[in-house]
């Protein structure tokens, strides 16, 4: 029962990267969440600056994502490559959804910077073992 509950919570981080993959409006969700916390800090920044910022915000948010789907998944099976590998299949497919959304360009950078996320996390929890 302890392995099927750990088995649900990466369906269920998948669940999670696959809705936020499905936002069309992402681009612009995540410029007024960082716009709003600009704010809080007093910081204006020129247009170019703050695309600069939320590349990296959302760039960010995917190496993240993965490190924690990583995490989830080494959790549930206790294997270091196939948790990768699972990441990385989730990463391709992942993309490859994105291209059918409207506003959304799947990329193969995508997948390298997921995957980036996913091998932080490995040598981290290597480090910790």
């Amino acid at each position: 029962m302890k392995k099927l509950l750990r088995w649900g919570w990466v369906v269920l981080w998948m669940a999670v990267i696959f809705l936020a993959s499905a936002d069309a409006d992402s681009g612009d969700r995540s410029g007024g969440i960082l716009r709003f916390l600009l704010t809080l800090t007093g910081l204006d920044l020129e247009p170019e600056s703050f695309a600069h910022l939320q590349w990296v915000a959302r760039k960010g948010a995917h190496m993240t994502a993965y490190a924690i789907l990583y995490g989830l998944s080494w959790r549930a099976s206790g294997e270091r490559s196939r948790s990768l590998g699972i990441c990385l299949v989730y990463a391709i497919s992942d993309e490859w959804h994105q291209s059918f959304v409207s506003g959304r360009v799947g990329t193969p950078w995508d997948v390298l910077i997921d995957m980036l996320g996913a091998g932080l996390a490995s040598l981290v929890i290597g480090r910790m073992r």
